[in-house]
């Protein structure tokens, strides 16, 4: 199965900076990764132009024009150049552990959408992370919130309240999500 690993940002490149080496140190390596970009400044291209030189698979910038909170049509220009039969959404803010893409992998079954939480950094410990470029986290880093989230338990899944921090579904299945938003229309 081919897996399109979409980041949302706008104006944080230093952020995008760890999601994007959380994406590189991945168990199992996204086919293709698509920054939806809403409007984001130079610094942000430059970012993404210097991680494509040596990422380990392709990375697109799908930008658009600063005009405000625009998320669902940045995520819709990303979506238009996604070539995976399975899509996955992520704020770029999120720091991925190691077994996320191939922890939805496993989870992909067509008529079913995977979501997910996370925990949350304090601002200290997001402050050092971005100076330090270090994606370490785990449940006894100090700063961490929702500890609960940070823990990596493969064997738990269950139902819960859908949020759309962290979302994936079958490419072909995307027209019937349209309450999340993403659809391309």
């Amino acid at each position: 199965m081919k897996i399109s690993l979409i980041i949302s940002t706008y104006n944080r490149p230093e952020a995008l900076r760890l999601s994007l080496m959380s994406a590189k140190v991945q168990t199992r390596i996204p086919d293709e990764v698509i920054i939806a970009d809403d409007g984001s400044k130079e610094n942000t291209r430059e970012l993404i132009k210097n991680f494509a030189k040596d990422f380990p698979c392709p990375i697109l910038h799908a930008w658009q024009e600063d005009k405000g909170f625009r998320l669902a049509k940045s995520r819709n220009n990303a979506l238009r150049m996604a070539h995976g039969d399975y899509i996955v959404f992520i704020d770029g803010d999120i720091i991925m552990e190691r077994h996320f893409i191939a922890d939805h992998e496993r989870l992909a079954e067509k008529g079913y959408f995977v979501i997910g939480s996370r925990a949350s950094l304090k601002n200290k410990l997001t402050l050092k992370l971005i100076k330090e470029k270090e994606i370490n986290i785990s449940f006894y880093t100090k700063g961490v919130r929702r500890k609960e989230n940070a823990l990596w338990l493969p064997f738990l899944t269950f139902c819960t309240k859908t949020s759309t921090e962290n979302v994936a579904f079958m490419a072909e299945e995307l027209i019937w999500l349209c309450g999340l938003k993403i659809c391309v229309k």
